[in-house]
């Protein structure tokens, strides 16, 4: 009698935590939507502006940490391993919305990625699963991680994708001394973005937020597959990309982290490839 009891409670429970990430993915799903009509005009009792615009995208935001607070939202039953990468989770809420996560065991802990793309909105969250606390959340300009490794008692290395098709990399050191996590200026050398109207010309700056691999991948491309690659040896704590002069020739851009910094600078991938078959170094 007991142990149908318990059946019975442990049967409830489970019910009880779908139903909630149903609920919370339902509210999420209604809110990016309006938003998206929103922007699109079709919603004639909001009209377009930086107001309404915020408000909308704060609700979308809320509305989808609500779903990765709950504690039970990795596991999901819609979350299914995504083609090509089985270490990501995904699925489709409708033909406008995609929602994915990705587990990072880091130190003992495990850090996992929730994130979301639309035509209008994307984002990520990144919450530590022992204790179900968001940790760090993006800025909408990105919506998958390539890596999340740690470098000392206090930093974490975040990689990012980005750009056309996902195809440019960005790392950023995140400071974990309080909490939510934030972007610390940890990168010295040359960066994009420094001269107006000629975003690739690359000037000094001692000490910058970003580190920015930008790479154009165009259908029928014949860079090597590591050539957008950020890495990150968190035995020697090095930082590393490769600049490919053809297919097998690169030269390694690296550093050391070293008072709380990177010295490496900002990279066009395409800037001197040519073509030619096996990465060897120069």
């Amino acid at each position: 009698m007991m142990k149908r009891f318990f059946t019975a409670c442990i049967a409830v429970s489970i019910a009880s935590a779908s139903y909630a990430q149903v609920k919370e993915i339902d509210d999420f799903q209604k809110k990016l939507n309006l938003y998206i009509d929103f922007n699109l005009g079709k919603i004639d009792s909001l009209p377009i502006n930086s107001s309404n615009q915020n408000k909308l995208r704060s609700a979308v935001d809320e509305a989808f940490r609500r779903f990765v607070l709950d504690k039970n939202s990795y596991q999901y039953e819609k979350l299914a391993p995504a083609k090509g990468d089985e270490k990501t989770k995904y699925f489709r809420l409708d033909g406008r919305i995609s929602v994915y996560a990705k587990a990072f065991p880091v130190n003992g802990k495990t850090y996992i990625v929730y994130s979301y793309t639309s035509r209008d909105k994307m984002n990520y969250v990144i919450k530590e699963n022992e204790s179900n606390t968001v940790v760090y959340e993006g800025n909408s300009k990105s919506y998958l991680i390539d890596a999340l490794y740690l470098i000392d008692e206090s930093h974490f290395l975040l990689i990012e994708k980005n750009g056309d098709r996902n195809s440019s990399r960005s790392a950023f050191v995140l400071s974990t001394k309080k909490l939510p996590w934030s972007k610390v200026k940890a990168f010295e050398g040359n960066a994009f973005g420094q001269v107006p109207g000629q975003y690739f010309v690359r000037k000094y700056v001692k000490k910058r937020v970003e580190l920015q691999l930008s790479c154009d991948t165009p259908f029928g491309s014949d860079l090597p597959a590591d050539a957008n690659t950020i890495s990150f040896d968190p035995a020697t704590r090095t930082i590393s990309y490769k600049q490919y002069s053809d297919q097998r020739k690169f030269k390694l851009a690296a550093a050391k982290w070293n008072n709380n910094l990177f010295v490496i600078d900002d990279y066009y991938v395409n800037e001197n490839f040519g073509s030619s078959a096996t990465a060897l170094p120069e």
